[in-house]
């Protein structure tokens, strides 16, 4: 494994941030992200690049960076690891107390750090502090996530709500724990950390501001490598339920699934009713100590987020299967559905 001058342990250089910035064939955009990053003004990092192995000019265009800034510490792998590997080597090399994410493609405004770093030394009781984004690319918008870490809490149990490259992490906390990336849950691997952080007891939270600019594109790996996003991220929302008690048939299983990874979604009679069963077993969820604050949070959250009715109809029908409104009241809106219409 060729390291490139680079050690294989972490600094004895004391500094207050790394930032972990895996690469691989990223030649096309990683210098943008790289001179984001050294542009901002909390300057008390250092910038660690690791090529995995990548098969373009990746590894010239970050060596002639780190020829120009001294902050920049830059690692190869001969041959590519992986996404989980990377980012354990990473987080083995930092000499930071704190732990930035950056992904090779993305980039952020330049008090993303200050921002950052002020609120953990306000917040001593935080681990982990990411940001609301911005998309830009193949899809422009705004991306809103919960910000308390109860709501973080809540949405985790059901999909990830936290952008992996916005987040600043205490490397400390999680050295202790023994917390890091793992190979069972690649392509979910931050969604599976989040989870590992929250059920050892820390705080997650996200700050209202968009400190992070997130490129979506052909390669990106939520588009590449949908399929097996989503079998990981389901396999650790359901065992996260399971742990809490709440256990669900394979039918409820596959309804949820598809609620979850479908942007609009028509219901039907029988599906009404295992919508029902879910939402009765989710609002019997054991309540881990200091994890939900509000038992209806989850409810609300079921029935607003995951149930994208395709119409007036569907709406009337899902909210009556889960006792939000009287059958009466169903009647009237069907009526004055299917005879209001021209």
């Amino acid at each position: 494994m060729d390291t490139s001058g680079a050690s294989t342990t972490a600094s004895t250089n004391t500094v207050a941030v790394s930032i972990i910035i895996p690469a691989y064939n990223a030649a096309r955009y990683v210098e943008e992200a790289v001179r984001a990053m050294l542009v901002q003004s909390w300057s008390d990092f250092e910038l660690l690049i690791l090529d995995d192995g990548s098969t373009d000019d990746t590894w010239h265009i970050v060596q002639k960076l780190a020829q120009e800034d001294g902050r920049i510490r830059a690692v190869r792998n001969e041959s590519n690891c992986g996404i989980v590997a990377a980012l354990n080597r990473g987080m083995s090399l930092a000499a930071g107390r704190y732990i930035a994410r950056m992904d090779a493609d993305d980039y952020s405004p330049p008090h993303r750090l200050a921002r950052q770093v002020a609120y953990f030394e306000a917040h001593e009781d935080v681990v982990v502090v990411g940001s609301n984004a911005r998309y830009f690319g193949d899809k422009t918008g705004a991306l809103k996530l919960p910000q308390s870490a109860s709501a973080v809490r809540t949405r985790l149990l059901f999909d990830n709500p936290i952008v992996h490259s916005s987040v600043l992490m205490r490397k400390t906390w999680l050295i202790e724990r023994g917390i890091r990336y793992r190979a069972k849950a690649v392509h979910s691997e931050d969604y599976d950390l989040w989870v590992q952080v929250v059920e050892a007891g820390g705080k997650i939270i996200n700050l209202p501001d968009e400190l992070l600019h997130y490129r979506v594109h052909s390669m990106s790996i939520t588009r590449s490598k949908q399929e097996e996003l989503e079998k990981t991220s389901g396999e650790i929302r359901r065992s996260q339920l399971a742990r809490l008690g709440c256990r669900f048939t394979a039918e409820e299983i596959d309804i949820l699934d598809t609620l979850m990874f479908k942007g609009r979604y028509s219901v039907t009679k029988s599906e009404s009713v295992l919508l029902h069963s879910i939402y009765v077993k989710l609002l019997l969820l054991p309540i881990p100590v200091g994890a939900l604050k509000r038992r209806y949070e989850t409810g609300r959250f079921i029935a607003s987020l995951f149930c994208r009715p395709r119409s007036l109809f569907d709406k009337v029908r899902l909210m009556l299967a889960l006792g939000r409104i009287q059958p009466l009241t169903a009647a009237v809106f069907t009526v004055l559905f299917v005879f209001g219409e021209p």
